[in-house]
């Protein structure tokens, strides 16, 4: 109880701090902030997207559901959020210390084992970064299928191996990266659990064990297919004509090894190494790949008399494989986040390698000194590694602080410095952005949103001549650049281009037809360019598709009153107040079209909302009292 305690004490005082910190422009739009169902919260209708989605490429529903749960509970906020990913990883570091000292009865072996996993620096990323959930959401359902197992192991039966199912379903509901589970629990038959019974022959033993877990085996394959297909669908998999195999091989032969080196050394992190691409070394990677192929026969040979190392070492590199590169999802090199279950295996290697060979070469009488020993070291290992951790999690505090430190860890970073860029521009602070943008483009200039972010920043500098030229430069490298589309044509058309504007927003419902915006402004350029009828059916449209749209109800309304259609007019107007009570503009817009009408009572009405509204308007105080008297002015003025 008192490990447990001390462990969940350990990571909230590392973790708590991230109470404070805030959203990241770095995926947290794609499930949080930008995510229009997560902002609506649970319900049915979001349940079941949920369950249907490939958002984020990935198919994940357990951790969708968890942050529509978050909003419905707190709101979108992110201080619950940043909250609930410690408790997440507290309760996992507890699992994990539960499940090793069941499995193995080593107290203070599995206590280090835990509290290295609660504090290594590597593990940062997972815990401080709210679009990380899936990390420690499924591991947690990882441990709770291995303590399932466990129980299953001490006495099988199909009442047992229900809760291993489930607690796996569960886990590869959260995240993909269990699929590599089955394979972590045939090692723990082989150490711990003492599992390949000696009387009979090596391949029959595994055989018979590896039948004991074909439903696991079925059910990792079914969520690899789910994986790949929302991955292709959300066109995050890089081809082999882009990156080819030869260079993914070296780089994940690179990989392993740094992930070692930073395990031992956890200097340097950041959210994103760029991927080397053509500049690889084959050469690093050919001493790369024979390191690891001596350490893998190294572990084998350990087998027997020292199982441990085989396990954890094959724990390592099995459960890294399905990240590690060779199919290539994004841009990066790798990820620390790629290492939060995979080091588990090196820590119990390290933890009994150390313990075997320091006892083995230590006299009878001096042994209990030697644990003694072990034990400062290991707290000193402890605290090392906790106070680097604590340093690592004010750089997530928020995006210009994540992103600067990233530039300072890295090189040719192009991703670090078009992050720092967008976080700087919702700062307001568009010339700072604009010069990460430049260095960006130096560094990757076929990237169209580099371009597409330079324009927005421009534009609000009152720049458009150069917003057009890079949204267009934006469009020239990626045709179906949504968004350049769209705000292009809104660009032109602040600037009376109709005609231009309008072949930008038809590109841009092309892409998607579902667009509202681009619904809405393509009615508005029409309205503008006097093609009264063709505005009044964008404007229906968008209304179809969101029936609450304020400038939609409001503009169609002028259409109608542009058209001579008074009544419908009216009518129109009325549905915009109701749907916003304090839209003045529809308020006035209505009386005038009631003056039209001779409806003087219901006009001078409408104008007493506008005055209510803007009291300063002296204009409107004065037509509703004339209008009182039955005294029509010749003209409304706009308030």
């Amino acid at each position: 109880m008192l490990i447990a305690v001390a462990l969940i004490g350990a990571v909230l005082t590392i973790y708590g701090r991230t109470a404070h910190f805030e959203f990241l422009n770095y995926d947290d739009n794609l499930y949080v902030t930008g995510c229009a169902q997560t902002r609506n919260g649970l319900n049915w209708n979001n349940v079941g997207w949920a369950f249907t989605t490939g958002a984020a490429s990935n198919w994940h529903p357990l951790t969708w559901l968890s942050y529509l749960l978050d909003v419905t509970l707190f709101g979108v906020a992110p201080g619950p959020m940043h909250l609930e990913n410690a408790l997440f990883h507290a309760v996992n570091s507890v699992l994990l210390f539960v499940l090793l000292r069941l499995m193995t009865g080593a107290v203070g072996r599995s206590a280090f084992v835990a509290a290295l996993f609660a504090l290594h620096p590597l593990h940062v990323e997972s815990v401080a970064w709210i679009a990380e959930r899936k990390d420690v959401l499924s591991t947690f359902f990882w441990f709770l299928t291995t303590l399932a197992y466990i129980r299953y192991v001490r006495r099988p039966g199909f009442g047992r191996y229900l809760p291993v199912l489930l607690a796996y379903v569960l886990g590869l509901l959260s995240k993909p990266m269990l699929v590599t589970l089955p394979a972590t629990l045939m090692l723990l038959d082989l150490w711990p659990l003492g599992r390949y019974d000696s009387s009979v022959k090596w391949p029959m033993r595994a055989i018979r064990l590896f039948v004991e877990k074909l439903p696991l085996f079925i059910l990792a394959a079914a969520s690899s297919v789910a994986t790949i297909i929302a991955q292709h669908g959300g066109k995050s998999m890089t081809t082999l004509d882009v990156l080819p195999f030869t260079q993914r091989l070296a780089n994940a032969s690179i990989s392993y090894v740094i992930y070692l080196i930073k395990m031992a050394w956890p200097a340097h992190l950041a959210p994103f190494y760029p991927h080397p691409g053509p500049a690889i070394s084959y050469t690093a990677a050919a001493l790369c790949a024979v390191l690891l192929l001596a350490a893998t026969a190294a572990a084998l040979a350990a087998i027997r008399r020292a199982p441990y190392l085989t396990v954890g070492w094959l724990w390592y590199l099995g459960t890294l494989l399905p990240v590690i590169g060779l199919i290539q999802v994004g841009a990066q090199a790798m990820a620390d986040r790629y290492t939060y279950v995979p080091l588990t295996g090196l820590f119990m290697a390290i933890a009994w390698g150390v313990y075997d060979l320091a006892i083995a070469f230590t006299p009878p009488r001096r042994k209990a000194a030697m644990q003694w020993a072990i034990k400062g070291m290991a707290l000193v290992v402890l605290h090392v590694f906790g106070v680097a951790a604590v340093i690592q999690v004010r750089h997530w505090s928020d995006s210009i602080s994540l992103f600067r430190h990233t530039l300072r860890v890295t090189q040719n970073n192009h991703l670090a410095h078009k992050n720092l860029g967008v976080a700087l521009a919702d700062k307001k602070r568009f010339e700072e952005a604009m010069e990460e943008y430049r260095k960006a483009i130096r560094i990757k200039p076929n990237d169209p949103d580099l371009y597409y972010n330079m324009a927005n920043a421009l534009g609000e500098l009152q720049r458009p001549d150069e917003a057009i030229k890079h949204y267009r430069k934006a469009i020239e490298i990626s045709p179906d650049h949504l968004n350049a589309h769209y705000n292009l044509g809104n660009t032109l058309a602040h600037m009376g281009r109709f005609e231009e504007a309008a072949a930008h927003y038809r590109e841009t419902l092309r892409i998607e037809p579902n667009h509202t915006g681009a619904l809405v402004n393509m009615g508005n350029t029409m309205a503008m360019s006097r093609h009264l009828e063709e505005a009044a059916k964008y404007y229906q449209q968008a209304l179809r598709l969101e029936p609450g749209n304020q400038e939609s109800l409001s503009n169609l309304g002028n259409v109608y009153a542009e058209q001579g259609r008074t009544g419908e007019a009216i009518a129109q107007y009325r549905r915009a107040v109701q749907n916003d009570p304090r839209d003045v503009q529809s308020y006035n817009n209505m009386a005038q079209t009631l003056i039209k009408a001779g409806r003087f009572a219901e006009a001078a009405e409408a104008l007493e909302h506008v005055v209510r509204l803007d009291p300063a308007n002296a204009a409107a105080r004065e037509m509703a009292r004339k209008l009182r008297e039955n005294n029509l002015p010749s003209r409304v003025a706009n308030p």
